[in-house]
């Protein structure tokens, strides 16, 4: 059995999130991403992400 990680995003997600984002009908650049990101973080708020086992992010 596989186990994946969650943690919190950090800005080196930033190109993964934006495609996902763009994926959701949010279109975001990679560079607006660590913006959007402190937003969250300033407002209390927590984003996070999934890992897999093997740490390799997954996006296209």
């Amino acid at each position: 059995m596989s186990t994946v990680r969650v943690r919190e995003a950090a800005d080196g997600d930033a190109p993964a999130m934006a495609r996902l984002l763009g994926e959701l009908g949010y279109p975001t650049g990679a560079g607006d991403v660590p913006r959007r990101l402190a937003d969250i973080r300033a407002q209390g708020r927590r984003f996070s992400t999934a890992i897999p086992p093997d740490g390799e992010r997954r996006a296209r």
